[in-house]
């Protein structure tokens, strides 16, 4: 039940994982329920042919599968599949978390997610060819 947190961490590339069920843990240095998530400026990061998957949604202590916030720039999901989560993922964490941009979301499925497919809070997305099954809150 661990997921994968990056801070201030650049030029990084996860290919070929899969991570599931990861829970809230409630310490400081958790990547608080997330499948994937960045923060604090990451840059230059290329996910790739990845398998992102909970089992609930908040209610049962899962996040997002695939999270960016404060100031995280230059990312890339690709060929990657979301599902069987309450949230697909998000870029910025409030409406004031605006430093986050220059993502781009290609060739993915996102099945069974309740919302956040994704969601974007500023910054500069492009989103081409994903796929989406059974989203259904977004």
């Amino acid at each position: 039940q661990l997921g994968i947190h990056l801070r201030e961490a650049g030029n990084i590339i996860i290919q070929n994982v899969t991570v599931r069920n990861v829970k809230k843990s409630g310490s400081p240095t958790s990547n608080g329920g997330d499948a994937i998530g960045m923060e604090s400026g990451v840059r230059n990061v290329w996910v790739d042919h990845t398998t992102l998957e909970a089992s609930g949604g908040e209610s049962e202590g899962y996040d997002g599968l695939f999270d960016m916030k404060d100031d995280t720039q230059y990312v890339t999901l690709s060929y990657s599949i979301l599902r069987n989560s309450g949230r697909g993922g998000l870029v910025g964490s409030s409406e004031s978390d605006r430093s986050n941009g220059f993502v781009t979301y290609h060739h993915n499925l996102y099945e069974n997610i309740d919302s956040r497919a994704p969601l974007l809070r500023g910054g500069i997305a492009h989103i081409y060819n994903n796929h989406y099954v059974r989203l259904n809150e977004s």
